[in-house]
């Protein structure tokens, strides 16, 4: 099938798009980061990222089924693993050894980098030299706000976090790399990601419940929030 060529309003729309997914990206990294040296932990925090978006698309998911047709398993595991539960347990993990500053270089910043070079190395979508610019001052920058960040860090043990980062990187251009090409909107995309990762979590419901470690009955309303 042909795609339709691109307007000046797709373009915008696009834009728009991406700015407010970093606006939000950005806020829920400094958010994550609040919350895992105070009151809750990655183990509460998976809860309210995944679960309250998985009810919400609830009724999505029950048109189209778990395993949707013509969507190859492995990209589905893929894109589970890379923007799901896994990733949401590294980067939530990291937050709690390394301030916010590392997290949005280290793992948004590397991202991008991480999907070019598997898009590269697996489906050979080599980039062309104005991409290849691109990504290079992105990687200077990252690499001098890394510097920057911490050389004036005084968190003791911020490399875990810092390694915790770069490995949710690496997942996040797996689900970038799959959802690419496995077929579905971007509403079921979410509905998948976050109904299966909710699933996971049932199993650790169970655990928490059964030795009274769910803290978020007992968590401030503004952590919460």
């Amino acid at each position: 099938m042909t795609r339709k060529p691109r307007t000046p309003a797709d373009l915008l729309l696009g834009l728009a798009a991406g700015l407010a997914a970093a606006l939000i990206g950005g806020s829920w990294q400094v958010a994550t980061r609040h919350a895992t040296i105070g009151s809750l932990g990655p183990g509460d925090l998976v809860w309210l990222r995944y679960c309250i978006p998985a009810l919400v698309l609830l009724p999505l998911t029950w048109r189209m089924g778990m395993l949707p047709s013509g969507v190859p398993r492995r990209l589905l595991a893929l894109m589970v693993l890379g923007s799901g539960l896994p990733f949401g347990l590294l980067a939530m993990t990291g937050s709690r050894y390394a301030p916010a500053a590392h997290m949005g270089v280290l793992m948004a910043g590397a991202a991008p980098l991480f999907t070019a070079l598997f898009a590269s190395l697996l489906f050979s979508d080599r980039p062309d030299r104005y991409r290849a610019s691109g990504l290079a001052f992105m990687a200077l920058g990252a690499a001098l706000l890394a510097a920057k960040a911490m050389s004036g860090s005084a968190h003791i043990g911020a490399w875990r976090g810092d390694v915790l980062f770069v490995l949710a990187a690496v997942l996040w251009a797996c689900f970038t790399l799959s959802f690419k090409r496995c077929g579905l909107t971007p509403w079921q995309g979410a509905a998948l990601v976050n109904t299966w990762s909710a699933v996971m979590l049932m199993p650790w419901l169970c655990w928490q419940l059964w030795h009274g470690e769910f803290h978020l009955f007992h968590a401030p309303p503004r952590d919460l929030v």
